[in-house]
């Protein structure tokens, strides 16, 4: 493969010398090519010999009033011309994507979309780029945090009030209400305390932060209820509910979407709230991640939002 070494020259005067032999195939000329270029006639000869020498053939026929491209002369004029044209190619595609006007965003989360932030932080990426491809993902917080370790996510927002694992970045955004999902009818009060907890199966999956709520039930006086857990969706999770089988401790979004057979009452505790967190790589180079990182932040500033206690129960 030829390179810009194997003429003894660098990429600008590689650059140069396919200019003067563009300047040289449209005028027909040294001395014309020479005037175009504001040089002088024995450069333009020079650069053209010397690029000759190095590709070991004649590149022009010199003649009485001028010169003509041979036929290797107008192969590699057209080979250069394709070269710049992919070069001007690539910039402009690094340029599209640098700027986010293209590209794609693998965004994973656990639960449901339905929360307003994150409808609305979804909705001004769509608006100020929409040539950026937003590809989701629903799975548990175990499974998100291994794939975007593992590069098959840019990013993932999940429920937690920590980080799931210290390799990457845990960017609290905003924060969401806890809801008790019990059966329809247990319930006839709008709120609950975490006194409604006492008695109950609480049901929950193996990534809840249990370790968290336990503390304030034992500071509260309130005996623990009994656990059972369920390697599942939350929407797994609130039908279980609905057949009877205990309660549920969910975010807003999720008690927002309703389901038949159950009722969402909302935990009337100053702990009952779960902040919403981005997690990503901290070498993740993605544009687009850090257009919806930037629109996230300009959201939260926008709206004065807070993200819920570190120190709250799970």
């Amino acid at each position: 493969m030829t390179r810009a070494e194997d003429f003894g020259c660098g990429d600008s005067l590689l650059s140069q010398a396919f200019t003067v032999l563009v300047v040289v195939a449209r005028t027909g000329s040294f001395s014309a090519a020479a005037r175009t270029l504001g040089v002088h006639q024995s450069t333009v000869s020079r650069q053209v010999r010397d690029l000759e020498d190095r590709v070991g053939v004649s590149l022009f026929e010199r003649h009485g009033s001028g010169v003509r491209a041979t036929d290797a002369g107008r192969q590699l004029l057209a080979r250069m011309s394709q070269v710049q044209a992919l070069v001007r190619t690539a910039v402009s595609e690094a340029r599209d994507f640098g700027v986010v006007r293209t590209g794609c965003l693998r965004l994973g989360f656990v639960g449901s979309f339905a929360a307003p932030p994150a409808r609305s932080i979804l909705g001004r990426l769509r608006d100020l780029h929409p040539g950026v491809k937003v590809q989701l993902a629903e799975l548990g917080t175990t499974e998100l945090v291994h794939k975007v370790i593992g590069h098959e996510l840019d990013c993932a927002w999940v429920a937690s009030w920590r980080s799931p694992d210290p390799a990457l970045v845990f960017e609290p955004l905003w924060s969401e209400a806890l809801y008790l999902a019990v059966p329809e009818g247990q319930a006839s009060s709008d709120t609950a305390t975490w006194a409604a907890l006492s008695g109950q199966i609480l049901l929950a999956r193996p990534e809840a932060e249990l370790d968290l709520l336990f503390p304030v039930l034992e500071k509260a006086g309130i005996p623990p209820p009994e656990v059972q857990f369920h390697d599942c969706s939350r929407e797994s999770l609130v039908a279980l509910v609905a057949e009877g089988e205990g309660v549920a401790i969910v975010p807003e979004s999720l008690a927002r979407m309703g389901r038949t057979g159950v009722r969402f009452v909302r935990i009337g505790e100053p702990t009952a709230e779960v902040a919403v967190a981005a997690i990503y790589r901290r070498d993740r180079d993605n544009p687009a991640l850090r257009r919806l990182l930037a629109i996230a932040r300009d959201w939260l500033r926008v709206n004065q939002a807070r993200p819920a206690s570190p120190s709250a129960p799970g």
